[in-house]
């Protein structure tokens, strides 16, 4: 083989090698992005489900506070019915006499 030929075999073989370095490097670097998009996804499930959990945790309390709302309106209501029928019962009472 003439002395040019190893030359350029030895320049193809050094540029392969590179080439083959390169390509380890940059699909180690493709399998850890790989491995973060997962992680960031599997956040980002966790988040959405804590998110329609609390969506649903909020809309419960909505609904407790508006019953609890209702309930003591219920009761001044009860309370105010029930004045208004000592009231009668004491007029009523009273024209008896």
């Amino acid at each position: 083989m003439p002395e040019n030929e190893r030359t350029l075999l030895v320049v193809f073989e050094d540029r392969l090698n590179n080439m083959l370095k390169l390509f380890n490097d940059l699909k180690h670097r493709f399998e850890d992005l790989e491995a973060s998009v997962k992680d960031k996804d599997e956040t980002i499930l966790q988040a959405e489900r804590m998110i329609a959990t609390l969506k649903t945790d909020y809309s419960n309390l909505l609904i407790a506070r508006r019953l609890a709302d209702d309930k003591d309106a219920f009761q001044q209501a009860r309370k105010r019915v029930n004045k208004l029928v000592r009231e009668v019962d004491l007029c009523i009472a009273l024209l008896n006499e």
